[in-house]
């Protein structure tokens, strides 16, 4: 990756954190969802640097410049193909639901709480 990309990649990850911070600050966006994007654009910032990377080594080594360009992107989208994997994953085997409060009726009340009629006016 040119001095340019990476220069590049480091102020939009920048701008987009400035951003963030802003929108967590003007309560526009909770402190617990900014944790959320910030990684995600590190994320990727990281793939695409991966994708630059995969694609100058491949152009360098003679391989055509759409060829090159096609692997690195593919390298890319396997990798957060196989992270989104590890993230169900994980959210189906780590997380459960809360159990639901049992609700017992009294006599004289419904399940809900609510006052019980024997007869219809």
């Amino acid at each position: 990756m040119s001095l340019r990309a990476h220069i590049l990649v480091v102020l939009v990850t920048a701008v987009t954190l400035v951003l963030i911070l802003r929108m967590v600050r003007r309560r526009r966006l909770r402190a617990k969802y900014s944790v959320l994007w910030v990684s995600l654009g590190a994320g990727l910032a990281v793939l695409a640097t991966l994708a630059a990377e995969r694609t100058d080594s491949l152009t360098a080594s003679g391989t055509a410049h759409d060829v090159a360009l096609n692997s690195g992107y593919h390298l890319a989208y396997l990798i957060g193909s196989g992270l989104v994997a590890a993230g169900l994953v994980a959210a189906f085997t780590v997380l459960r639901p809360a159990p639901m409060p049992v609700m017992h009726a009294t006599a004289g009340e419904t399940a809900d709480g609510q006052p019980a009629y024997s007869e219809a006016a």
